[in-house]
């Protein structure tokens, strides 16, 4: 076959099996489409077309299949079409009167999203027009139709959607979403309704992507269970693949030949780095969670899914930020009933704002003597002076702790004296980080380097440093940054 005739494949690499052959009688897929071509004279690709007869699969009963739809392929492929098709396809057919609610990390994404749908919607003639009224606003787009049915854009944050009942959720950059927070708060707005879908749209994530990673990892357990209520449908190629020949770009970008030129495929080859390749434009997922400070195993073998802190122990919190200051973390350290030493994320939120309220709310709840934050230079050490206003004891973690907190803990973890939790946040954090030597077979743990948020992973080793050398601290509370002189990573 000659490159110039090469088409991007139809089908996914990765799909849910099907009930039943897919007929206009099995998926309302076949009637969506007819819609879409009536109403403005859509014409799908045929992977378009493919995904849309999965997505409106039917069960026996007319019921639809699926509730939760998964679509990972390759930027600028045509996902915004297929999210715009069904907004209009569930306003205008199967759920006239409805509400649909679009949302994004970057919320001018699914504003973006929002728009081109308006244009359709005004470009098509009728008498009365379809779109009565619309709203526009930073962050609160919404339309309203003549015959009732809404589409709003909702922030993704843990207050958006709330309080609201959609049939149909859109959700894009899925990858981009590092907590949970959105997804339950948005995804949720689906419960009451008998037939609903949540549409998450994304390329390949990282080791950053939790909730991604999450939902793909049960989709892909499921992929034969008739039983399913999640389908996925990834145009990726494998993890073996020849990421320059342009045979396997053809898996991961279905509309290859038609509108997606090769060329175009080539430059991006060309000038991108090869992580952003991978991610980007083959749909891969790259594996960050190499070269760790461990040994391999090593990690893995301190977890107990049983393990907690003892009635009896000393309970040491800490707190710290990312270098983007995106997410903020509280961890707790405290022995355990095997006598070893604990280690676990208590909270996780963007920003930081939440941090000093939620603390302060549960303190006397937890029990513990300290909250330990990185004295200076660190994202979070602004935070100090807030703990201290109300009365919360810090100690300030800095000079040649940072160094110690980051060996010994360390050795702790190699030596098997420290057992956590299976906590994907913690565990991406513990098998991805880089160090950086500060001297003489001296190191700390490196933010800039490594390719993931590492704020995790510090907060539990100063806090294990903390609870570890608790006499010590408790007779040396002072400064240790006034002998040691200042250590920013």
């Amino acid at each position: 076959m000659m490159l110039a005739d090469l088409k991007g494949h139809t089908l996914p690499r990765i799909e849910t099996a099907p009930l039943r052959e897919l007929t206009p009688q099995t998926t309302l897929g076949f009637d969506c489409l007819e819609f879409a071509h009536d109403l403005f004279g859509w014409r799908g690709r045929p992977w378009q077309e493919h995904f849309l007869k999965r997505a409106l699969e039917l069960r026996p009963d007319g019921r639809l299949r699926f509730r939760v739809v998964l679509l990972l392929v390759a930027r600028q492929n045509g996902k915004s079409a297929v999210m715009i098709v069904l907004a209009l396809y569930f306003m205008l057919v199967l759920k006239e009167g409805e509400p649909v609610l679009s949302t994004a990390q970057n919320l001018d994404t699914s504003q973006e999203t929002w728009n081109q749908g308006l244009e359709l919607l005004e470009s098509v003639e009728s008498d009365p027009p379809l779109v009565a009224k619309t709203w526009l606003g930073a962050g609160r787009n919404a339309m309203k139709l003549d015959n009732g049915s809404r589409w709003a854009v909702a922030a993704a944050n843990r207050g958006g959607g709330r309080g609201k009942s959609s049939p149909l959720v859109l959700m894009d950059e899925l990858r981009e979403h590092l907590s949970w927070d959105s997804w339950n708060a948005i995804s949720n707005t689906t419960l009451a309704q008998e037939d609903a879908l949540v549409l998450g749209v994304s390329n390949a994530g990282d080791s950053r992507s939790v909730v991604l990673r999450d939902l793909r990892r049960r989709a892909v357990e499921s992929l034969d269970d008739p039983d399913t209520q999640t389908l996925i449908c990834e145009w990726s190629a494998a993890e073996d693949d020849d990421t320059g020949n342009p045979l396997n770009w053809a898996k991961a970008n279905p509309s290859l030949g038609y509108g997606l030129s090769l060329d175009a495929l080539r430059v991006a080859y060309e000038t991108s780095t090869e992580v952003a390749w991978r991610t980007e434009n083959l749909c891969q997922w790259v594996n960050a969670l190499e070269g760790g400070p461990w040994k391999e195993g090593v990690w893995e073998s301190g977890e107990n899914p049983a393990s907690c802190i003892a009635p009896d122990s000393e309970i040491v919190l800490a707190v710290d930020t990312s270098i983007d200051r995106a997410m903020s973390y509280v961890t707790a350290v405290g022995s355990n009933a095997s006598g070893r030493t604990h280690v676990e994320v208590i909270a996780m939120r963007e920003g930081d704002a939440w941090v000093v309220p939620w603390v302060n709310a549960r303190w006397d709840a937890i029990g513990a003597s300290k909250v330990v934050i990185q004295g200076k230079g660190a994202p979070a050490t602004g935070l100090i002076e807030l703990f201290e206003e109300r009365g919360i004891p810090v100690y300030r973690c800095q000079g040649s702790d940072v160094t110690a907190s980051a060996m010994e803990f360390f050795s702790a973890v190699r030596d098997g004296l420290v057992e956590h939790l299976p906590q994907p946040v913690l565990d991406i954090a513990a098998k991805a980080a880089q160090t950086r030597l500060t001297g003489d077979g001296l190191f700390m743990f490196d933010r800039r380097k490594s390719p993931v948020d590492i704020a995790p992973l510090v907060a539990v080793s100063m806090a294990w440093f903390v609870f570890a050398h608790s006499m010590e601290v408790s007779e040396t509370e002072s400064s240790a940054y006034e002998s040691h002189g200042l250590m920013v990573f």
